[in-house]
Formats: structure tokens, C-alpha cells, sequence
């Protein structure tokens, strides 16, 4: 007890055992010619684990102890989508991470740890966070609703706009591990909405100086902007930052 925890420390250790079912229709193949995509996932966790308690002073956490706890959790992840034309498509997901529980037992669900979050679940070649850019949640005591549409133009452009709203399942029990710092308040549930753009440019052979595209196959490199503003709810309470973002802009050269 005591000591400051950051995003590398280890919160819990057990005994657990996932258990998942899931139906794909060509969900995450952006190059998919079915005029309808589809995406259906539910996953059981069981058994019984040590975890770490927490407590926030100021911006950091600590550890404040240890309890030992019975699991039996589970997930659902939903997503459709509809492929306009070549172009445009627009679609729709739902995801949830159980919650709740007492002393001796938890529902709340937890992923592996070995999971990225990110997926082309909006019909594009570019890979956004399933639970928002800037907010970057995990599937445990949390549901997430989502809308997006994506446009691609050849194989030269492509972007994303996205819709989050979160909720808390179990309004008096933590979130898994979010890139948002401030501390829940008890009795509320809405976590808050985001909004994320990303925006791609593909570059090919002919579109970079020789010396360059001699050593590039087709889509080879690409200028990548990533954002997203996150609106907290009132599970944050008053005295939380208004709007919050996160912003990047990547370059890949795949040699």
C-alpha cells in the first residue's frame, strides 16, 4: 500500500479463462463488395483473481491494498455497417463490458491485457481505437454506443468521422483503464461522447521523386492524422476539464 502505480504497474493477478463465440461477415476487410458488413462477438470470463485496490490523489494513483474475488464476467461487441458505393459507407456499433459485483464475487468483465483496441471497423485501410481516440477505454464495466461514416477516394485518400457516447454499467464501480486521469463520482453513469477525425494520405509510385518511389510498392507510404475530442459526462463530476483531445500525425514508410 502506498506505492504510485502508472500504466505499466500490474493490477491484478488469477487464475482466468476467457470463453468467446463471434460471426464476421467481412466486417474488417475494407475491400469487402457485400453491400452489408456485420460484426458480432460475446465472450465469458471466469474464474477468480488478487486485484490491487486503488485510490486517486491529485493526478496520481496509488496503491491502498489487495482482495481476492470470484469472476464471472462477460462482453458483447455489435457492429454493422453499410457499403453506400465505392466510395461512401456509413454504419452503427455497440459494445458492453459487464460490471457489478460484491466482496466475495465480480461481474466485471476485463479484456486479456494483450489486446490493442484498434481495428478498420469503419470500411477503410486505416486502423481506429473501437473506444475513441482520445478517450482510448477498455471494455470492463463500461457500453459504448458508436456511429461513423468513412469515405475513400481510389487508392489515394480515405477518412473517418466517428461518434462515441459511454456509459458506466455499475455507477458505483471503476472503469478499466481509459487515457482520462480525473476520478469517477459514485451514483453517476454517463461517462461522456467523443468525436474522432482521422484522415489519410496514401502515397504511390509516381507521386513521390524517383529516388524515392524506386523503393516504394503501391501504398507503400502514407501521412496519417489522428484526433478526437472527448466531452466528459457527469460521471466526472463539476470540477473536470470541459473538452478534452488528443492529436497526432503519423508517416509510414514500409520499406
Amino acid at each position: 500500500p502506498g506505492e504510485p502505480l502508472d500504466e505499466l504497474s500490474k493490477r491484478y493477478t488469477g487464475d482466468l479463462t476467457w470463453l468467446g463465440i463471434n460471426a464476421d461477415g467481412d466486417f474488417f476487410n475494407h475491400r469487402s463488395r457485400m453491400p452489408l458488413n456485420y460484426w458480432a462477438q460475446a465472450t465469458w470470463l471466469s474464474g477468480n483473481t488478487e486485484q490491487l485496490e486503488q485510490t486517486l490523489i491529485g493526478d496520481q494513483r496509488f496503491a491502498s491494498g489487495s482482495r481476492n474475488q470470484d469472476v464471472n464476467a462477460w462482453a458483447l461487441d455489435l457492429g454493422l455497417r453499410w457499403n453506400i458505393d465505392e466510395q461512401w459507407r456509413v454504419g452503427g456499433a455497440y459494445a458492453r463490458g459487464s460490471g457489478g459485483g460484491d466482496d466475495d464475487q465480480s461481474e466485471q468483465f476485463m479484456q486479456t491485457g494483450l489486446e490493442s483496441n484498434r481495428s478498420n471497423f469503419t470500411g477503410t485501410n486505416a486502423r481506429l481505437h473501437r473506444f475513441g481516440e482520445a478517450f482510448r477505454g477498455e471494455l470492463s464495466n463500461l457500453q459504448v454506443a458508436t456511429a461513423f461514416t468513412s469515405w475513400q477516394l481510389r487508392d489515394d485518400y480515405d477518412a473517418s468521422l466517428v461518434y462515441h457516447r459511454f456509459w458506466r454499467v455499475d455507477d458505483n464501480q471503476d472503469i478499466g483503464e481509459s487515457g482520462i486521469i480525473a476520478p469517477l463520482q459514485a451514483g453517476e453513469k454517463e461517462v461522456g461522447q467523443e468525436l474522432d477525425l482521422v484522415v489519410t494520405k496514401y502515397f504511390k509510385q509516381g507521386l513521390l521523386p524517383a529516388a524515392m518511389s524506386e523503393h516504394l510498392d503501391e501504398r507503400s507510404a502514407l501521412v496519417r492524422f489522428r484526433g478526437g475530442v472527448f466531452k466528459p459526462g457527469a460521471a466526472y463530476g463539476s470540477g473536470t476539464d470541459a473538452l478534452m483531445h488528443r492529436a497526432f500525425v503519423d508517416f509510414i514508410w514500409r520499406f
